[in-house]
């Protein structure tokens, strides 16, 4: 069976292509750290396709 390609959509405004997902970093502080994630969204009319947290590096405890 052969896959076809599935190009990213807004499920809103019904747009088609990549190019059409933006995202956006956000900070936010508060007392006891900083939260850091990104909104992905649509450019053409704004429909939130989710939140994405920071990804960090953890060093590993044990080897």
């Amino acid at each position: 069976m052969q896959r076809s390609s599935v190009e990213p959509h807004c499920p809103k405004c019904k747009i088609v292509g990549s190019e059409y997902i933006a995202y956006e970093p956000n900070e936010t502080v508060t007392t006891s750290e900083n939260l850091k994630f990104e909104i992905a969204y649509c450019s053409c009319c704004g429909y939130v396709h989710g939140v994405f947290a920071e990804i960090l590096e953890i060093q590993p405890v044990c080897e």
